[in-house]
């Protein structure tokens, strides 16, 4: 592919996975906006929240702001209605870009790309894994389980030549 190598690792995130209902995750984020569509995206003020599953978010924020968020949610533990894990070192992210980005996800999973918003990000299948999809302006990003990183780099090497 011309231009260098569409695929690049990206640096390591402060990640949260957050189960409860969408008012005490709007609650404990303080996020002006969530998502209003499942599998979608919204950014607030440097952070993002992924809406991946019924009364399941992911919070993604620089890994600087990790202790910061931490600290908010463990604020927060006496809800019995919101559980908050941290998972930063759950995932590896891994950047698909450039004029072929498209095609080279639809090599690595079944998904109908023709029914996906702008600012989708869902959980689906990547090679048989399952991994978070999150569709960019110009761009993919797919973060896979840390123990697939070398797995999945190595497929994607094989697709790009």
């Amino acid at each position: 592919m011309p231009g260098g190598n569409p695929v690049s690792i990206m640096n390591m995130r402060a990640l949260f996975d957050m189960k409860g209902p969408r008012e005490d995750v709007a609650r404990a984020i303080g996020a002006s906006e969530l998502p209003h569509q499942p599998n979608t995206r919204t950014e607030n003020d440097g952070h993002e929240i992924y809406w991946v599953g019924p009364e399941y978010w992911i919070l993604s924020a620089p890994l600087d702001k990790e202790q910061h968020w931490a600290d908010r949610f463990g604020e927060l533990a006496d809800n019995p209605d919101l559980l908050v894990i941290v998972v930063s070192d759950l995932y590896c992210f891994l950047e698909i870009c450039g004029d072929g980005a498209e095609e080279i996800v639809a090599s690595l999973t079944s998904l109908d790309f023709g029914r996906l918003e702008a600012d989708a990000a869902l959980f689906t299948e990547v090679l048989g894994q399952k991994a978070l999809l999150i569709k960019r302006q110009d761009s993919w990003e797919i973060a896979i389980e840390n123990s697939l990183k070398d797995f999945l780099v190595k497929r994607l090497e094989m697709l790009t030549g």
